[in-house]
């Protein structure tokens, strides 16, 4: 679990307008990412709609304040 948003706390931080200092929690599945709106202020928006919870895959946009972050799965490589 990690946070995204502007506060020093935050496990990634976001330093840009219309981010709130908690905007939002991300969770890790076993295929997908889920993402919990923190109450934030400005909201937080999967492929362009607004979500309080919800999940992102590979390729999709997660977007907080007017900063776009997209989903790319990694592979590791066994060995």
């Amino acid at each position: 679990m990690k946070t995204v948003g502007r506060a020093p706390r935050a496990d990634f931080i976001v330093d840009a307008a219309l981010v709130s200092r908690l905007h939002c929690r991300i969770t890790a599945t076993a295929d997908k990412l889920e993402v919990v709106d923190l109450k934030s202020t400005n909201g937080t928006f999967v492929n362009g709609k607004r979500v309080h919870k919800g999940h992102v895959a590979d390729g999709d946009t997660l977007r907080v304040g007017r900063v776009e972050l997209t989903v790319q799965k990694r592979i590791m490589a066994k060995g």
